[in-house]
């Protein structure tokens, strides 16, 4: 996690992603193998900051532009926040923390405040399942950015 983004109160939530094989379901001994994937490794954690920093200059690039986007937003719950320090740090606060989050808000006319990623402004734009709205998104920016180079022909 970012510095800036550790100081504006981001929460930190890693856990394990846990991938269940079953062998043989059919058996009377089957073959269960469970792994993790581990989530802490470099090459994830810079794939997430990349993603999560251009969700943030997308939503500042719109937000200084008025554009019409899906400005997702969180408010922090800060009497909860404090609670959680009495559970030792780990998979077990770090579920206990993410099952108390508020949901997300979203705002189509200004970016808001995301508390658990430390942002003023946050627009999911690089989600690898494209959505509805992360299709608004890349529409909206590409129209004024088209509108934007082109518009002195006109």
């Amino acid at each position: 996690m970012k510095f800036y983004e550790c100081t504006q109160g981001a929460s930190n939530v890693l856990i394990p992603k846990a991938n269940v094989h079953v062998v043989g379901e059919e058996t009377d001994n089957p073959q269960i193998t469970i792994t993790l994937d581990d989530e802490t490794s470099r090459s994830a954690v810079l794939v997430s900051e990349m993603m999560i920093l251009c969700g943030e200059a997308i939503a500042k690039f719109g937000g200084e532009r008025g554009l019409v986007l899906p400005y997702r937003g969180q408010i922090q719950n800060e009497e909860v926040n404090k609670q959680f320090h009495t559970i030792p740090e780990g998979p077990a606060r770090a579920l206990a923390l993410l099952r108390s989050t508020a949901r997300a808000d979203v705002n189509f006319l200004k970016p808001i405040s995301h508390s658990s990623l430390g942002l003023l402004g946050y627009v999911q734009f690089t989600s690898p399942i494209r959505r509805y709205a992360d299709l608004l998104a890349h529409f909206q920016v590409h129209i004024k950015i088209t509108w934007t180079h082109f518009s002195w022909k006109m």
